[in-house]
């Protein structure tokens, strides 16, 4: 198959970590790779995001690792307010039609990511004729139950997911819990949704001596170390992390570190040191900001304990990776965490919005080494069973489905 994938707002070549570029980028990634292993082509289509990225093709094995074309199109100022975006979709569908006829390219299927890109994707799809398989990540609905703004105009976005699940041919979801969010306040038909797991790199995230580890990363051998891997956003519950770490602080001597996002100046970083700041906490955490994949997997070798007190995730990949390290967990009981995440056994459930619940069980595993490295085992062994081989092999089920059936 030759398969157009959408991902307008965040390429997959960004820094992870940096502005709209976390779990979502990863997940088109490795499904772009597993897809092109199994000898589909994938051609990525999204918006540049700095100058040297503009109408350039990518064919960068070192940072792909495989032959996947990613072309690039200019749509608005490269720092452009998520607000703005809608307003360039039209032309970016335009550029996208105009390239494709000039270089005679054409496809099977669409495939896309976020609901920006879902918008685009119908477009192509009504213009090519083709199946148009979508992947929402997070759902306005969602957002707005929990009352978290993200820049954008929520009800607006709400209204075009629900237009979109009436036209698209396929829904695919991480978790069978986001198919019943799209059922209950979406109205999706069932027959549409099909739920298939992300997977974990396990080549890359795997247990790796944690001394070295730390040696490679500069940091104290016997410390405790409590990690956190994520945007800075209120949605990924940080704040409460800083308050659990707060109530620990005459009781144990610990590191914090905060890995993921921009170290540039936003209101976002500015509210989260102002925090550390008044938990007396400034000489006890860093701030490490966005660092590639390769760097990463040293930084979940070199803790303790990994915490994710996210107020939703529609998956979690971060905790997943961690636990392929063989690393303990303590996330919150929301989304696509409590699919892979058994309360006790491969991790701590802790309620959202709970810091004082967070302290509790960072505190038990701190104390308990036995709990820790036996806890840690068994979240190593739930991991290596997701893999994405057999995410990219059930997706490429369904799409092939729809190419022969499209209305399937």
């Amino acid at each position: 198959m030759k398969i157009a994938l959408i991902s307008f707002h965040s390429s997959p070549l960004e820094t992870l970590g940096e502005k709209d570029a976390g779990g979502m980028n990863v997940y088109i990634q490795r499904l772009s790779q597993g897809l092109n292993e199994l000898d589909h082509s994938v051609d990525i289509f999204s918006r540049s995001f700095d100058p040297e990225s503009a109408n350039i093709e990518f064919q960068d094995e070192n940072k792909f690792e495989s032959i996947v074309r990613n072309f690039h199109f200019n749509a608005g100022p490269y720092d452009l307010k998520k607000s703005q975006f809608i307003d360039f979709v039209d032309g970016f569908v335009e550029k996208v039609i105009s390239f494709c006829n000039k270089n005679d390219l054409k496809y099977d299927l669409i495939s896309s990511h976020y609901w920006l890109s879902a918008i685009i994707g119908q477009k192509l799809s009504d213009y090519w004729q083709i199946p148009h398989v979508t992947t929402f990540h997070t759902l306005a609905e969602i957002k707005l139950s929990l009352g978290v703004e993200d820049g954008t105009d929520l009800q607006f976005r709400s209204k075009s997911e629900k237009e979109i699940i009436q036209r698209v041919d396929a829904i695919v979801v991480s978790t069978d819990l986001e198919k019943q969010d799209l059922i209950s306040k979406y109205g999706a038909l069932q027959t549409k949704i099909h739920s298939i797991s992300p997977g974990v790199n396990l080549d890359l995230f795997k247990s790796i001596d944690r001394s070295e580890s730390r040696r490679i990363l500069n940091l104290d051998l016997q410390e405790n170390i409590v990690l956190f891997v994520g945007r800075i956003d209120s949605l990924k519950g940080i704040d409460y992390l800083v308050e659990a770490m707060r109530q620990l602080g005459q009781k144990f001597p610990f590191r914090l570190q905060v890995v993921g996002g921009s170290l540039d100046a936003s209101p976002e970083l500015n509210e989260l040191k102002s925090k550390i700041q008044e938990a007396d906490l400034t000489d006890r955490v860093d701030i490490i900001g966005s660092v590639s994949q390769e760097k990463l997997v040293y930084y979940y070798n070199s803790c303790d304990i990994f915490v994710m007190p996210s107020l939703h995730e529609s998956f979690g990949l971060a905790a997943l990776e961690a636990m392929a390290c063989g690393i303990s967990v303590v996330v919150s009981d929301v989304g696509g965490l409590k699919t892979f995440v058994t309360d006790s056994e491969t991790g701590f459930l802790v309620a959202p919005a709970n810091a004082n619940e967070i302290a509790v069980r960072i505190a038990l595993l701190l104390e308990n080494d036995s709990l820790r490295n036996q806890m840690g085992e068994k979240a190593q062994i739930e991991a290596r069973s997701r893999t994405w081989e057999i995410t990219s092999r059930e997706i490429a089920l369904l799409y092939s489905n729809l190419v022969k059936s499209p209305n399937i």
